[in-house]
C-alpha cells in the first residue's frame, strides 16, 4: 500500500479517535489505525518517513488503549512509537521525529514511576526544544514544549505562563484542524490553572467547534463545573 494512503488511513483514524463520541467511532480508530500499522510493519521500510508514521500510529493506538483501559497494550504500543522515533531519527532528523520521541518518553512516565521520571522528564524536554530549533514555526513543537512546563513543578522549571504563552504561539502558526483542537484544549486546562476561567471556556467552546462529540473535551468541561 502506497505511503500516501496509509497516512490517510492514520488521518482517518486520528480524526476518528478524537472526535470519538458517535455509537463505534472508537472501534472505527482501532480498526483504521491497526490496519496502517500492519501494513507498515509488513512493508518492513527501513525509509524514515515510513518509520515516523509507524511511530505515529503505534502513539495514537497507545492514546486508544490508555482511553480503553488497557494499560498494559497502551504502554507497549508508546513503547514501539519512541523506538520508530529513535529509528527515524537515526536515518533523518526532523522536528517531528523529535517531538515524537519526546511524546513518546513522557507517555512512558507514567508506566516506569519515578526514577525513570528523573531522566525522561528532562531528556523530553530537549528532544521538544531541538524540534523546535530545526523549526521554528512548527505548531506541534509548540504545543509540546508548553505540555513540558505545563507538567513540570515550578520548584523544577516549570511555568504556566511560558505554557500558555507557548500554546497561544501554535495557535497563531495551527494550519490544520488537529492543531488547532489540540491548541485549544490545552490553552483550556492551563488557562483554568491561571484563574482565567471565561477565556478558558472561550478554547474549550472553539476545541468543541472542531470535534463536537470529543469525550476529552466534554469530561474536561464536566469536570470544570463540578470541579
Amino acid at each position: 500500500m502506497a505511503l500516501d494512503r496509509l497516512r490517510e488511513l492514520f488521518e482517518q483514524g486520528r480524526m476518528a479517535l478524537y472526535r470519538g463520541g458517535e455509537p463505534g467511532e472508537l472501534e472505527r480508530a482501532k480498526g483504521l489505525l491497526e490496519e496502517a500499522r500492519k501494513a507498515l510493519v509488513e512493508t518492513k521500510a527501513e525509509d524514515p518517513t515510513a518509520q515516523l508514521l509507524l511511530g505515529e500510529v503505534e502513539y495514537e493506538l497507545g492514546n486508544f488503549y490508555y482511553g480503553s483501559g488497557q494499560r498494559q497494550e497502551a504502554e507497549a504500543r508508546f513503547q514501539a512509537a519512541l523506538e520508530a522515533a529513535e529509528n527515524a531519527l537515526a536515518s533523518r532528523e526532523t522536528a517531528d521525529g523529535h517531538c515524537l520521541l519526546g511524546e513518546s518518553l513522557s507517555r512512558l512516565i507514567e508506566f516506569k514511576g519515578w526514577t525513570f521520571a528523573m531522566s525522561a522528564g528532562p531528556k523530553a524536554k530537549k528532544e521538544f526544544e531541538r524540534a523546535l530549533a530545526l523549526d521554528p514555526e512548527s505548531p506541534r513543537a509548540h504545543i509540546d514544549l508548553a505540555l513540558s512546563y505545563f507538567f513540570t513543578p515550578k520548584m523544577f522549571g516549570g511555568s504556566l505562563n511560558k505554557a500558555c504563552e507557548l500554546l497561544q504561539k501554535a495557535l497563531d502558526l495551527a494550519h490544520t484542524p488537529h492543531t488547532q483542537f489540540l491548541a485549544h484544549v490545552w490553552l483550556y486546562q492551563v488557562l483554568k490553572k491561571l484563574g482565567r476561567d471565561e477565556e478558558a471556556r472561550a478554547h474549550a467552546e472553539a476545541a468543541r467547534g472542531i470535534y463536537p462529540q470529543s469525550r476529552w473535551v466534554n469530561a474536561l468541561l464536566t469536570e470544570g463545573e463540578t470541579g
